[in-house]
């Protein structure tokens, strides 16, 4: 019930009463008085007396009532202004009023202000607003008085974001809002409104921004980085200053296996550990391409705890994704429970996300790498066994290749045997050579298993693997695994190369591409050397064999290669025409790459479709083809005079790589010899196809790399000109000088591409110095040119790093340095100084004079040669400059297309 209401009920209640005493006594005291009076002039008079009586008791009780009830309406006011009070109190920000027409007056300020800047309520009144302006940060004045001006002028609401100075003199950050209050005609009665602090809202956008910082840097300096160990090492660091865990780890994921392959403040016993990746223990696939947090690991069972990590609490998963694809694991442990949360979860996954393309990205540099490594062993292995007289001399060779490549003690070659159908030991070292069962039978344990696949088989323990032979399983004892790889000729599995590896060794991709390439090297070597030993004729074809081999490694030209092939086809073989044909997946045809023999010279260009020609055939059937008559096949080429045919597919690792045709004048029926010869040729070829193919690729990868690295260096130096517009033109200008005068001086070609490297970054150092330095009109004050003085400094820290660069620091580094040592940035003196260095420093002079200057005009070319030539042996190295002086005197077109004037 409203206060208003109330009071009307209270002066009815005192009307009623009022009218009732007024005709009770009337009734009454008539009554009383007609009994017991007779007289009328008594009568009269004391109904005169009752009257006054009556009056003067009723307004007493009239007087009574309306004290009662104004006390009543007081009390009622003093507990609405009680919880006016209690409700502005209990306001998380500060209410205030202030006095319109004084904006200097504060009318009210309700004590949380003491809370907010340690003033009480009364003092802020007391000093009125002159406080509050004394308070204010001087960064904040000038803007909150204008605003605070411009709305005691319109009338606008005053909203704005300050700081105030704390009484114990610290700033806190407030948001005020206030509005004026009108009177109901308009007028302006008083200010109204309320101080925030939002001092941690402040202090969470700081964060807020400086994480968004820290993960922008922290996310470039990732792309830095090619090799993964130090990229791991790399994002642990850079994560820790986003998050600060108290370990973390790194899974990366193969199939459905993962493997922790690093980690940070883990034991290093975990490295390396592999587990069965089981996405609905997480709830399925899609929950493990979310980030999982576990608050307390030691309540939630999905997580693993060994002893060496009892020490984790709480823990957050974050996947490593890459278009849509999940490559690993990023996680991190905290001692503490409920650490982590969905802000560390959404800061977490957007570093991750940077960091799997800087994965990615070390993964690809480090497998080319490993390829190119595999390749050098390649030839080195093939090289050392083309170099054994026999399989005496080579099974050593191949042994002790084997043992150096894998980095393991124990391995074993194994050869098969057609007269007893077993495979025997032909050369062994280490605890293998004690194998309790050394001879197998084909499909007899793992070496015999293999042998009859001819599919590598990797074993991670020799212990638990159901292929091992009894008799040998219990000497294999624990922790010893390894790989089985067949030797194979061109068409036949000939043995098995086994080898050892003891964990925490794992067995990777890499190794079984690897042995599996050395045992068909081995395989090939192997077959060439058994076709020697045969007969006289064999080793005709041996030599023939080891000329084709010889033409595979000294020609990178596939085309070349199999020409040599075809030749020895049409010269030793009776072949009366031959060509290769090899087939294009891209565009499905079989295409002709080397022909020879044929009246028709298109023959040389043809291409098949699938399906077309005996050729296809071969390429579908993936068997060889014999026609003794071609008459008789519709087939037969228009224009030449073949009678028989004979071709046969070129495999390479289970794939058809092509087909070799051999056409007959005469007919021709094959023998074995013939067909094994024909074969291991095929062999030949594929091994040159692929080795062609595989050269084309790394080739193309290498090119490709280093054109990226010397198109960024010019980027970065074009990037250097458009910051100084006076140097535009001057990197490529004294690069083409320096190279020059390198050369002139005798400086190795192996050399010339780091000292481009160099001159082209020579200012580098610059991005280190202000705009307002580098691009100042006048000359520099002292404390300018030490500033500028330092970017040699900075040219080394940027680039001394960067493995590729580091070569080629001399020139950023050293190009002002002088010859007597009072160059800088380290004084050094005479040949200390790297020659590079020296041959540069003249180029610059010469150049940057020649050039014009806002401080001065560009000099004539006699001008600059003399101020050279009174410098040597001051400033510049006098050999370095007779050799430049004579490159003037002798060629003088190389300076000329070389300088600013052009």
């Amino acid at each position: 019930m409203s206060k208003k209401r109330q009071n009307r009920f209270s002066a009815f209640q005192i009307t009623l009463i009022y009218l009732g005493l007024g005709i009770l006594w009337i009734l009454l005291t008539d009554t009383i008085l007609f009994r017991f009076l007779n007289a009328s002039g008594q009568l009269s008079s004391l109904q005169t007396y009752k009257g006054w009586f009556y009056v003067g008791v009723t307004a007493y009780i009239l007087y009574i009532l309306l004290k009662i009830n104004e006390q009543r309406v007081t009390t009622s006011k003093f507990q609405a202004q009680e919880e006016y009070r209690q409700l502005v109190e209990q306001l998380p920000g500060v209410v205030f009023m202030d006095v319109f027409d004084d904006p200097q007056s504060t009318h009210y300020m309700s004590p949380r202000i003491k809370d907010l800047v340690g003033y009480t309520a009364e003092e802020w009144t007391e000093n009125g607003r002159d406080l509050w302006s004394i308070s204010l940060h001087p960064d904040d004045k000038e803007r909150v008085l204008n605003e605070d001006k411009r709305t005691n002028q319109t009338g606008e609401s005053f909203r704005i974001e300050y700081r105030l100075k704390h009484k114990d003199g610290h700033y806190v950050w407030v948001k005020e809002d206030a509005s004026l209050v009108r009177a109901e005609d308009g007028t302006p009665l008083f200010w109204q409104g309320i101080l925030l602090n939002i001092t941690e809202q402040k202090k969470a956008e700081e964060l807020s921004r400086w994480r968004d910082e820290v993960l922008r840097e922290s996310t470039m300096e990732l792309t830095h980085y090619v090799d993964l160990n130090n990229l791991f090492e790399k994002i642990f660091s850079s994560l820790y200053k986003l998050i600060q865990f108290d370990s973390a780890s790194i899974e990366l994921v193969n199939g459905d296996t993962a493997e922790i392959v690093a980690g940070k403040n883990i034991p290093k016993e975990m490295i390396g550990m592999q587990y069965q990746v089981n996405p609905t223990k997480w709830g399925g696939l899609d929950s493990l391409r979310n980030i999982q947090i576990i608050p307390d690991v030691q309540k939630d069972e999905r997580f693993i705890i060994f002893d060496e990590t009892n020490y984790i609490k709480s823990w957050m998963g974050i996947p490593l994704m890459i278009q849509e694809k999940l490559i690993g694991f990023l996680n991190l442990d905290s001692r503490t429970p409920n650490y982590f949360n969905y802000e560390f979860a959404s800061l977490a996954q957007t570093f991750a996300n940077q960091a799997t393309i800087a994965i990615e990205n070390a993964k690809l540099y480090t497998e080319t790498k490993q390829r190119l490594q595999e390749l050098e062993t390649v030839s080195r292995v093939s090289s050392a066994l083309r170099a054994a007289q026999d399989t005496n001399e080579m099974f050593p060779i191949l042994l002790n290749e084997i043992k150096s490549i894998i980095q393991t003690d124990a391995a074993t070659v194994f050869l098969y045997d057609e007269e007893k159908n077993a495979l025997t030991v032909r050369a062994t070292s280490g605890w293998l050579a004690d194998l309790p069962k050394s001879i197998f039978a084909p499909n007899e344990g793992v070496v015999g298993t293999v042998f009859v696949k001819g599919i590598a088989h990797a074993t991670p323990e020799f212990i638990s693997d159901p292929l091992a032979h009894p008799e040998n399983a219990k000497f294999f004892g624990e922790g010893w695994g390894g790989i089985a790889v067949p030797i194979r000729t061109a068409n036949e599995t000939i043995g098995v190369i086994i080898v050892g590896i003891q964990k925490p060794r794992r067995i990777d991709d890499g190794f079984v591409r690897l042995l599996t390439t050395i045992a068909e090297i081995a395989g090939n070597a192997i077959y060439r050397s058994n076709l020697f030993d045969r007969n006289e004729e064999q080793i005709r074809r041996l030599t023939t064999l080891r000329e084709i081999d010889t033409a595979i490694t000294s020609s990178l030209d596939l085309r070349i290669t199999l020409n040599i092939i075809i030749e020895h086809l049409i010269t030793k073989m009776g072949v009366s025409a031959a060509s290769f044909l090899i087939f294009d997946p891209n565009s499905q045809m079989l295409d002709t790459v080397a022909a020879n023999g044929f009246q028709n010279q298109e023959m040389n260009q043809i291409s098949l479709n699938v399906g077309d020609g005996l050729a296809t055939q071969i390429l579908l059937n993936r068997k060889p083809i014999h026609v003794k008559d071609l008459d008789n096949e519709s087939q037969k080429i228009t224009g030449e005079n073949f009678s028989s045919y004979y071709a046969l597919p070129l495999f390479s690792k289970g794939t058809t790589r092509g087909v070799l045709e051999t056409y007959f004048k005469q007919p021709f029926t094959p023998n074995a010899d013939w067909i094994d010869f024909v074969q291991t040729l095929a062999g030949q070829a594929t091994i040159a196809i692929d080795n062609a193919q595989l050269f084309e690729n790394l080739q193309r990868s290498n090119q490709e790399l280093s054109l990226a690295y010397d198109t960024t260096l010019e980027g970065w130096g074009k990037a250097l000109e458009l910051r100084d517009k006076e140097t535009q033109g001057h990197t490529q200008r004294v690069t083409n000088l320096t190279l020059e005068l390198a050369q002139r001086v005798g400086i190795p070609e192996s050399q010339l591409t780091h000292i481009r490297r160099g001159a082209l970054l020579h200012d580098i150092g610059k991005m280190g110095v202000s705009d307002k330095i580098l691009r100042k009109p006048s000359a520099l004050t002292d404390e300018e040119m030490n500033e500028m003085k330092k970017h040699p400094q900075y040219a080394y820290e940027l680039l001394y790093p960067i493995p590729y660069l580091r070569a080629a620091v001399d020139i950023p580094y050293c190009h002002h340095e002088w010859w007597d040592g009072s160059g800088y940035p380290r004084g050094l003196r005479g040949e200390e100084i790297p020659l590079a260095a020296r041959i540069f420093a003249v180029v610059d002079v010469w150049d940057a004079l020649l050039s014009d200057r806002p401080y001065r005009e560009a000099w004539n070319q006699n001008d600059v040669m003399k101020y050279i030539l009174d410098l040597s042996g001051k400033q510049f190295d006098p050999r370095v400059v007779d050799e430049f002086k004579r490159i003037l005197e002798t060629n003088l077109d190389v300076i000329e297309s070389n300088s600013p004037q052009d």
